[in-house]
């Protein structure tokens, strides 16, 4: 069965000015996957500077205590990261040095969840009924919606009754229609069950937090003064990524409806990268948060989500126990990827397995870039190694000496030295640097025309191998299987002719 479980991400607080200690906290991944969980945008014109801390791998040369998976160097604010062992988690309590631990278990499933007995459900449900956990049913008492079967939820009366319908009145929250709508409602007033993203461009919205309505077709809502309206869909001003020293860095395009023109303002945030560097989020309108929408509204759709608690509606474990794992996937992706766009900005491989290993496991990364440098005095190689590699995209890297040898690199693994391979036509001065095992007059040997042979590189220079036998290379318009079997001398020639001495 799947696991409940709270995804953590870890991300460094920012530094504001120089009063604040720098640490690095671990942040509660919200279940609830929906956009006003993202909470990036803030209305105020803040300018503070934010001073970002460094995260490097751990160098080869850096002793951690057995069980240490970062290390803070107070005096460079940078943070030394190690991933932890398989099964282990890195356990982020402040203040410094912190440990591997095994992950805690959670469970607790809600009523619509998957179970295998009463003991995976929460403390919400009665029963677990054909590996479902469940709540209470229709007209019975309740305290908390959470106490409810899907489909139904809890009145002010303080019984489960069913959900409000699209259009219909009475709503105090979204929690009171069905799962496919939210509440348009004012602060303390009944509202009306809409579909989400359903409220058109400066159409009049209840609710605005942070400059963005789940209700609004582009997300984005803004103040005309008397009312909240939605606005058109807002888009990073500058081109993504967007480094940022303050939040005032970080602005979207504007709706020049609104008086003076509306733009949302996004927190400047600590990445994890190397150089200290903070980036501004992705706006509503950008073309990755686009896609997070559309797999958002897709979940929406779907029927699976009629199987969740009102309040699971966008809950990670109940997604996860009914759509099937290609949308979910894709769904963690896109959030994950625009939920925390700032943090992952150009972060080394072993600090995202190591503090953020959740983000790794959905997120569509793409291809890491390993680091190359040059072997330390204090590192020790095997004789003939030419490439030490760390596990976290480092490589470490010494001349082989002799100039008759080779480095033998393979990637994501140690090298080293061995004797450079020479084929037939090649200077040798022994026959253990040729291919064919023979050096004779300072020359590496292959068969002539006739000669039997397994490979091309067997063969003298000018000859292929064909049916277990060394031919001659052929020449332009003789058909060939590939470019081993044609001479290069004859291409050049026959190229020669067509363009000089045939030409008008």
């Amino acid at each position: 069965m799947l696991l409940k479980v709270w995804l953590c991400i870890f991300f460094a607080y920012a530094r504001l000015g120089e009063e604040n200690s720098l640490k690095v906290e671990k942040i509660q991944f919200p279940r609830d996957i929906s956009p006003m969980t993202l909470n990036n945008y803030i209305q105020s014109r803040g300018n503070e500077a934010l001073i970002c801390p460094k995260y490097f791998c751990k160098p080869n040369d850096m002793v951690f205590t057995t069980g240490t998976c970062v290390y803070e160097n107070e005096s460079t604010e940078s943070f030394y990261v190690q991933k932890c062992n398989s099964d282990y988690v890195c356990d982020m309590q402040y203040p410094v040095n912190y440990t591997c631990i095994i992950p805690p278990y959670f469970s607790g499933s809600n009523p619509g969840e998957k179970c295998n007995t009463l003991a995976d459900c929460s403390q919400y449900c009665t029963n677990c009924t054909n590996n479902i956990c469940l709540g209470v049913s229709l007209n019975s008492n309740c305290q908390y919606h959470l106490q409810c079967n899907p489909g139904l939820a809890c009145s002010s009366n303080n019984v489960c009754i069913a959900q409000i319908p699209i259009g219909g009145y009475g709503c105090r929250s979204d929690y009171d229609c069905v799962n496919t709508a939210g509440c348009n409602s004012t602060y303390g007033q009944l509202g009306s069950c809409l579909s989400y993203f359903s409220i058109p461009p400066h159409q009049y919205v209840g609710l605005c937090n942070g400059g963005q309505s789940s209700l609004c077709s582009s997300i984005s809502c803004a103040s005309n003064g008397q009312q909240y309206l939605c606005t058109i869909p807002l888009l990073s001003a500058s081109a993504t990524p967007v480094s940022c020293l303050s939040n005032s860095d970080c602005l979207s395009t504007s709706d020049p409806f609104f008086n003076p023109p509306f733009s949302l303002q996004g927190y400047c945030s600590c990445g994890l990268n190397s150089n200290g560097i903070s980036y501004c989020p992705l706006s509503p309108g950008d073309a990755l948060y686009l896609k997070y929408l559309n797999q958002y509204q897709k979940w929406i759709m779907s029927p699976e989500i009629n199987k969740c608690n009102t309040v699971d509606r966008f809950d990670t474990a109940c997604i996860s126990n009914w759509w099937d794992n290609k949308n979910f996937t894709t769904f963690m992706n896109y959030f994950l990827n625009v939920g925390y766009y700032s943090q992952v900005q150009n972060t080394p491989l072993c600090v995202l397995q190591t503090l953020m290993p959740e983000y790794l496991q959905y997120s569509n990364t793409g291809p890491f870039c390993p680091s190359f440098q040059c072997k330390t005095a204090s590192q020790v190689f095997a004789s003939n190694q030419c490439v030490f590699y760390d596990g976290n995209q480092n490589f470490y890297v010494k001349a082989c000496s002799d100039s008759n040898t080779v480095c033998n690199f393979v990637s994501l693994q140690n090298a080293t030295c061995v004797p450079i391979i020479k084929y037939p036509g090649q200077n040798c001065t022994f026959s253990n640097e040729c291919f064919t095992y023979a050096c004779a007059n300072g020359v590496c040997q292959g068969g002539g025309k006739g000669s039997k042979c397994k490979k091309s590189a067997e063969c003298d220079p000018g000859l292929y191998c064909s049916s277990d036998e060394c031919k001659p290379l052929k020449g332009m318009g003789e058909r060939c299987t590939s470019d081993s079997t044609v001479s290069m001398a004859r291409y050049a020639w026959e190229i020669f002719k067509g363009v000089f001495l045939l030409a008008p």
